[in-house]
């Protein structure tokens, strides 16, 4: 199960690496880049998926990559980005 979101996640906190504040400035970033600029052959339905499903996992967030942020922290900023990309709906841009 948790290699069905694993590298999404992965993909999104390499993305984070160099953000200092996961302020609500860098969910609202966060959240137009993913619905407008999907990673890899995700579509927009299938990021929102596959981070919905890392926040329901038990599995540490960060455990595969070194990040300045603690599990804790990320888990948090992430569920207020799905949460800010369930209110952007309906969604548009690619694969939207």
């Amino acid at each position: 199960m948790t290699d069905s979101w694993r590298g999404f996640v992965d993909g999104v906190l390499y993305k984070l690496q160099f953000t200092r504040t996961l302020d609500d400035e860098a969910v609202d970033w966060l959240a137009r880049d993913l619905i407008e600029k999907p990673l890899g052959r995700f579509t927009p339905e299938q990021e929102y998926a596959a981070l919905a499903a890392a926040l329901r996992s038990a599995d540490s967030l960060t455990g595969d990559m070194p990040q300045p942020h603690g599990d804790h922290e990320m888990r948090e900023f992430l569920q207020r980005v799905v949460r800010r990309m369930e209110a952007m709906r309906p969604w548009s841009g690619p694969g939207a």
